[in-house]
């Protein structure tokens, strides 16, 4: 089950607007603005995980769609006395029409899959020197060698260890 978003679209003086309710999914999003395609000015989503997906699918049909800073419209918006997603898309889509609104550079899928890998590797490598650090406090305690290199000597401590006889 995808979540559903609210689209409001106005044309300059505000005279007519149309207030949807569609799933998330680009079909049924560009099914929804395909009437206003060709007069389409500017189609704002926030800047969030979902919002950069359906920005990188609406742009790629040829829709001229902008990210908005997330802190901007949520500041923005927080004079509003009903919160709803129906009310935020009002707000967002007065904002667009307005020019009132930060713009989001999203980056590449593939600066963002390098990015995903650095960030990966990072984490694992981190946690790599916390378990050999662990390792090696255990073995500290009972006096088997506190060796910081992972060399021969530190394979012949934590041998010794194992094999020595416990007494519980």
């Amino acid at each position: 089950m995808l979540w559903t978003v609210s689209i409001f679209t106005s044309n300059r003086s505000c005279a007519r607007a149309k207030k949807l309710a569609v799933a998330t999914d680009p079909n049924a999003l560009y099914a929804a603005l395909a009437d206003h395609a060709d007069g389409l000015v500017r189609a704002g989503v926030e800047a969030s995980s979902l919002g950069v997906w359906v920005h990188r699918e609406l742009q790629s049909r040829g829709l001229p769609m902008i990210t908005v800073e997330a802190r901007h419209m949520r500041h923005s918006l927080s004079a509003m006395r009903n919160k709803t997603d129906r009310n935020d898309a009002r707000g967002i889509g007065q904002m667009m029409r307005l020019g009132w609104f930060r713009a989001v550079h999203v980056k590449c899928v593939e600066n963002q899959k390098l990015k995903t890998l650095l960030a990966n590797r990072r984490l694992l490598k981190r946690k790599l020197i916390d378990l050999e650090n662990h390792i090696r406090g255990a073995l500290r305690t009972s006096a088997c060698g506190s060796e910081r290199s992972a060399g021969t000597g530190s394979k012949r401590a934590c041998a010794s260890f194992w094999r020595a006889p416990t007494s519980y």
